[in-house]
């Protein structure tokens, strides 16, 4: 029992320490809400996971982003086509596109990783974003039908 609490402690000190020293702020705090089973926009059959998370607006434009859930650091690469509200970031593994409502407080994320996964941050109303996992294998085609 004793190493068990260790190992926690250890654990909570690691997650704690990474996210103050990561580079750049942090965009995904994590919600108060009560989880997916209540929330409309984490139902479907193309969700894998669907987690609330409550938005720091402050952090965007200005350097990294640490995003804790995803274990990742991305790197402000501009503006996307000049936009003042939508912004592109990036690494080595993964392409992050934000479009942000700074008014209503919103934000819509896709993040398209190099191994296939894809997550998107949602605005669900009521100050509510919620960060989605995608099942990309059956979302089904872009293609027009025949």
């Amino acid at each position: 029992m004793k190493r068990l609490l260790s190992l926690k402690t250890v654990t909570l000190f690691y997650v704690t320490v990474l996210s103050q020293v990561a580079d750049g702020g942090s965009l995904l705090k994590q919600g108060s809400g009560n989880g997916r089973q209540q929330l409309s926009c984490c139902q479907g059959d193309s969700i894998l996971s669907c987690q609330e998370f409550d938005i720091d607006l402050s952090v965007l434009g200005d350097g990294d982003l640490f995003l804790e859930p995803l274990n990742t650091t991305l790197t402000f690469r501009g503006l996307v086509f000049m936009s003042s509200n939508s912004y592109n970031y990036g690494n080595d593994d993964v392409e992050f596109i934000i479009t942000a409502n700074v008014e209503k407080g919103s934000v819509y994320v896709h993040a398209a990783f190099d191994n296939g996964k894809s997550y998107v941050i949602e605005y669900c109303g009521d100050n509510t974003h919620v960060l989605k996992e995608l099942d990309v294998q059956n979302l089904g085609s872009d293609e027009a039908p025949e």
